[in-house]
């Protein structure tokens, strides 16, 4: 979440106008905890950390390799030394962020050419400081092997969630 949300203008109504005494509980998830707590209101805030650079590059392995760390796919196929490099500057650019990693991750994970890894990374580090989950998000779209029907249909998806 980016910025404040009226819930009311997205369907929640607010426990004010539950006559029942009925109310649903939310989880919001946010790297902002002022934008939470003091502009949302949030009850109750808590901070869940990012991931360590060590578990991070475990993920990324993880996920690039089918889920076998020992087994590195591509990257060992592929000038180990110099993927290794690239890959462990991508998990770099994702900052701990775990749904970076694995988004960027599963994009990469059948690239053959080291020169895609290296346009990752660049792109990766050329994005707004604070956007680094939209740019990995954008960078897997861009890159999506998929016919523009289901391109489409990530777009439209997409567009729901805004009013």
């Amino acid at each position: 979440m980016w910025k404040k949300i009226n819930l009311e203008d997205i369907g929640i109504p607010s426990c004010k106008d539950d006559k029942d005494g009925k109310q649903c509980k939310i989880v919001f998830t946010c790297r902002d905890e002022e934008l939470l707590c003091k502009e949302m209101g949030v009850q109750i805030c808590f901070s869940v950390a990012t991931l360590s650079s060590d578990e991070a590059w475990t993920l990324f392995k993880k996920t690039t390799s089918g889920g076998d760390c020992d087994k590195w796919g591509v990257v060992e196929k592929n000038n180990p030394e110099v993927m290794r490099s690239i890959a462990k500057k991508v998990v770099e650019e994702c900052e701990g962020l775990p749904m970076a990693v694995v988004t960027i991750a599963k994009a990469l994970k059948d690239e053959t050419l080291q020169a895609v890894w290296k346009i990752c990374l660049e792109q990766l580090s050329n994005g707004a400081a604070g956007k680094k989950v939209y740019s990995c998000v954008e960078w897997s779209y861009t890159h999506m092997k998929a016919g523009d029907d289901l391109k489409s249909l990530f777009l439209l998806c997409a567009s729901l969630s805004k009013k």
